[in-house]
């Protein structure tokens, strides 16, 4: 998580990107990192969802929506703020 933090933290700081382009660079380097390492990630994902690892596998999911969300609410509030994106509220019928 912490090499994944590494990564993911420039875009989040980049000053001089807009939000939207921020995100697409997020995911896209989210993705490139775990590519980077997918012999590792193909191992770790056999062993990683067996029955007996369901205990580590939602601390390790509640550990890293702590580390994850925040880059990404912060993405949202630059967008927000500079009005590069905008919330939408959905009514009842989704529209």
């Amino acid at each position: 998580m912490d090499e994944a933090v590494q990564v993911l933290q420039p875009i989040v700081d980049a000053a001089d990107l807009p939000a939207i382009e921020k995100l697409q660079r997020y995911f896209a380097a989210g993705s490139r990192w775990k590519v980077a390492r997918k012999s590792f990630m193909l191992d770790l994902l056999r062993v990683w969802y067996t029955d007996s690892n369901t205990m580590v596998r939602q601390k390790q999911a509640a550990a890293a929506i702590k580390r994850i969300a925040p880059m990404l609410a912060e993405i949202v509030r630059q967008g927000i703020a500079k009005v590069s994106l905008r919330p939408r509220i959905l009514t009842r019928s989704g529209a």
